[in-house]
């Protein structure tokens, strides 16, 4: 695509031959059969429809028929006529008709520039992967600033090619500016530098000794000063509107860094603590540059309530589907699911060194984490065999677990009322947690029968293995085993079949889902 963007416009505009240089026929091979192969296999692409990727090859033939398919068969095939015209007349023999033909041909392959829409979604797409608002601002100026070279490529190869010929005006031959500043001797790079010198100047209240040389030229200048008049005017208001946006985003976090100086200035915290929290800011405020969040979203707030909880269940089912049990949920109870994801999950974002909780620690408000990003380390207190001069026991602090993505801890929180943490979880890179509320998730399992009753048998056989393990195997990451956690889910189920009571059970037996 690049290379049809800077080829183009020189092979229309005179200032290179295609079939001259070794480079450019190389490189015309290459991409005539990779867009040649671009075809068929397009067939075979997926794409992307509201209930998921589209892979059925009927289904993705008649879309790629209404889109692409024509653009695409009418710019091959213009390459292919222009092989043939090309082989068919050599230099010698090639006729003035021919000649004509051939840079009708030229002119027409820039129809293949239509497919700098499909670049311009590829740009949206890894722009969008970009999650510091500081490099995306950037991004978008030197995007501006590509803009305006491009025109200006586009317009100094017109402007050559332009100058190039000779127009008869009144019995006489008026050249053009080429021949008049005697550039047909010159070297590429001289032509097309001063070609370009020129159309920069367009755009810009700068002059260069280059003019127009005959009507023609004349009304095209005026054309480009017209237009670069708009153009130049809206990518200046453009540049002022990013720098104004990036300079917003400075001027914030200086006010907030600011603040935070003179409030513990003035509560007299002595230099190392100044020096950690303000690490602790820079990397708690990355992190949430990095973590987008919904209430960040503008557009996701005016959503309907169902199009919000399932936008919801889709970005967060993911990460509960890495647990035998969650798994299940969606398989069985998809509306309790849903209601799950929308009411009872809690965004939690730590930076690097937090204690994430501490042994003997209880938390209320948030039971199972899920890790969805960064690295976390359990350790838990276990008495050594050292003995200290005064006899007291030392006590070492152990490595249980690491965390990662798709990985949970304290699920014994959920299901175990007044559960005690048995030890520390620390992180060891910036990490975002996804906790579920403990409240919420009993709300949810008394208003959904099904659930509610799988929700009570899993509960109480996980209690009971849990009673039945040594007090030394206990911890918070222990009970994270698959083939543990599986065996158990299919027993509780199968419990769960066998007292089928109806919605009166199910009411005796939400509130013991934290016994």
């Amino acid at each position: 695509m690049g290379y049809d963007i800077i080829q183009i416009p020189l092979v229309i505009g005179t200032l290179v031959e295609p079939t001259e240089h070794g480079l450019l026929v190389a490189m015309f091979w290459v991409t005539l059969i990779f867009w040649s192969a671009d075809c068929p296999l397009s067939l075979l692409t997926g794409h992307n429809i509201p209930s998921g990727v589209e892979y059925r090859v009927t289904a993705v033939a008649m879309l790629y028929a209404k889109t692409w398919l024509i653009p695409d068969l009418f710019v091959v095939s213009l390459d292919w006529s222009f092989i043939v015209l090309d082989r068919s007349a050599d230099s010698s023999s090639r006729t003035v008709r021919t000649a004509k033909v051939m840079r009708i041909l030229r002119i027409a392959r820039s129809v293949r520039l239509l497919r700098l829409a499909k670049l311009k979604r590829a740009m949206e797409e890894v722009q969008d992967r970009i999650p510091n608002e500081h490099t995306r601002i950037l991004i978008e100026v030197f995007k501006q600033i590509g803009m305006i070279v491009a025109m200006a490529h586009y317009i100094a190869c017109a402007w050559y090619g332009i100058g190039s010929s000779q127009s008869e005006e009144g019995g006489t031959i008026d050249v053009g500016w080429v021949y008049r500043y005697n550039l047909t001797g010159r070297s590429l790079g001289y032509k097309y530098s001063t070609s370009l010198h020129w159309a920069l100047t367009q755009f810009t209240p700068a002059s260069m000794e280059v003019t127009p040389c005959n009507s023609y030229e004349r009304f095209y200048t005026l054309a480009v000063l017209l237009f670069a008049m708009i153009v130049f005017s809206t990518f200046l208001s453009t540049l002022t509107q990013l720098t104004a946006r990036m300079r917003g985003l400075a001027e914030r976090k200086d006010i907030q860094i600011s603040l935070l100086r003179r409030y513990m200035r003035a509560s007299d915290v002595d230099a190392g603590l100044q020096a950690r929290i303000k690490k602790y800011v820079g990397d708690i405020e990355e992190l949430e540059t990095a973590c987008l969040k919904e209430q960040d979203v503008a557009f996701i707030q005016v959503l309907s309530r169902p199009l919000r909880m399932e936008l919801k269940l889709v970005t967060c089912s993911t990460v509960l589907a890495k647990h035998p049990f969650f798994a299940h949920m969606s398989q069985s109870s998809p509306p309790a699911l849903r209601e799950l994801c929308s009411f009872a999950l809690k965004d939690l974002l730590f930076c690097r060194g937090d204690e994430v909780f501490t042994e003997g620690e209880r938390n209320d408000t948030v039971s199972i984490m899920f890790v969805e990003q960064g690295v976390l380390a359990y350790h838990q207190v276990q008495q050594g065999s050292t003995t200290l001069e005064d006899g007291e026991r030392c006590a070492s602090l152990c490595l249980q677990a690491k965390l990662r993505h798709g990985q949970w801890c304290c699920e014994a929180s959920l299901w175990a009322e007044n559960w005690v943490h048995m030890g520390t979880l620390l992180v060891c890179r910036s990490c975002q947690l996804v906790g579920v509320c403990p409240k919420e998730f009993i709300r949810i399992a008394e208003q959904h029968t099904q659930f509610g009753r799988e929700a009570v048998f899993y509960a109480a056989q996980f209690v009971r293995r849990l009673n039945a393990t040594g007090h030394g195997a206990i911890s918070d990451v222990s009970q994270s085993s698959l083939v543990w956690l599986q065996e158990l889910l299919e027993t509780s189920l199968a419990l769960a079949a066998e007292h089928l009571s109806g919605p009166a059970h199910m009411v005796s037996g939400a509130s013991s889902v934290h016994e």
